[in-house]
């Protein structure tokens, strides 16, 4: 259920969303002036992924990681309002994927946790495993595949692998490499790319799965890994950037200048890159002139992103909050979302 505490902030939200004009809007002027701007920074969970259709269509998942009673998180946003969404979940909500219509929408976190929203009603999966998953993605609503495991040098489950055939949910085999995977994107059905703990990284190619991890040949955890296409895919973590052109990876070295934190997560769009991570961290590449821009001063700073989004119409979303905090040595989660572009979003 909806806490009163969020309530009254999409109350507030409802009549604070403004805008300098969306392209799409006719008879408007276009957007001249993009800039960053916290559009939540007291959210009683936090919030790690956001994903969306288009600029007045974002998806957002999160929790509570085990604080509190207020479960997961699913948060839409409509272009004028943020609304929550009840999943009935407990447990925290790690990524979110969908179709590009939204009709299908995977949402996947901790315990084993796979919930389905298709035409508007929430399902949850039964269980396959039980540890967290990390990451999301599919080709379509019959090609679904899912990534996790217990992070840390510990025993418990690692390679964790699932699939969705449009009929079942199963763990498929991977060759073991005792890493837990954390992310999950691909350019279609038979052209995805893992990323994982210590440097892990597998693609999938028509022949099956192959371990590519010595093409990068690092000990960061790959946190993150998102794409535009088949030749410009993106991988992410500790302070290297790593960027695929259809041939090799390599170092994006301008980009790794600029970080000043820990990198946790990216997205590619048509016309930027976002990368995030912690201490307010926010990178931009702007495709039109190569460059790279380090917007980590610009508000919301004062936090640590886990995710980003870009839209089609070149608005980014980075989201986070105090989601590394351990358990034990908080009372209370925060959630913050920062927006790039020129409506002004507001809980």
């Amino acid at each position: 259920m909806m806490s009163t505490h969020f309530r009254a902030l999409a109350a507030a939200a409802a009549l604070a969303v403004g805008s300098c004009g969306a392209a799409e809007d006719p008879g408007v002027e276009a957007c001249v002036a993009p800039s960053w701007q916290p559009a939540i920074t007291t959210l009683d969970r936090s919030v790690l992924c956001a994903w969306g259709t288009s600029s007045n269509d974002v998806w957002m998942v999160g929790g509570s990681l085990g604080v509190g009673d207020a479960g997961s998180l699913l948060l839409h946003w409509d272009g004028r309002a943020f609304t929550e969404v009840r999943t009935g979940e407990e447990h925290t909500l790690w990524w979110i994927w969908g179709t590009p219509d939204a009709q299908a929408m995977w949402m996947v976190g901790e315990a084993g946790t796979v919930v389905r929203r298709a035409g508007g009603a929430v399902e949850r999966l039964p269980t396959v495993v039980n540890t967290t998953l990390f990451g999301v993605w599919g080709s379509g609503p019959e090609d679904v595949w899912i990534v996790g495991g217990d992070p840390g040098p510990e025993g418990g489950e690692k390679d964790v692998l699932l699939h969705w055939d449009g009929r079942s949910l199963a763990r498929q085999p991977l060759p073991e490499r005792g890493a837990t995977l954390l992310k999950i994107w691909g350019a279609g059905p038979d052209d995805i790319w893992v990323g994982g703990e210590g440097g892990t990284l597998w693609h999938r190619g028509p022949s099956g799965w192959e371990d590519r991890s010595a093409e990068v040949e690092t000990f960061y955890n790959l946190n993150s890994v998102h794409g535009c296409s088949s030749d410009e895919v993106y991988a992410v973590g500790g302070k290297v950037i790593f960027r695929w052109d259809g041939t090799s990876w390599s170092h994006v070295t301008e980009a790794e200048d600029l970080v000043s934190g820990s990198v946790v997560g990216v997205s590619c769009g048509p016309t930027s890159v976002a990368v995030v991570g912690a201490g307010g961290l926010k990178l931009r590449l702007d495709k039109a002139s190569g460059r790279w821009f380090d917007e980590t001063t610009e508000e919301p700073w004062n936090t640590d992103f886990h995710g980003a989004w870009v839209s089609n119409d070149g608005d980014i979303w980075s989201v986070g909050g105090n989601y590394g905090t351990p358990a034990s040595t908080t009372d209370h989660r925060i959630g913050v979302v920062g927006y790039r572009g020129c409506a002004e979003p507001r809980l």
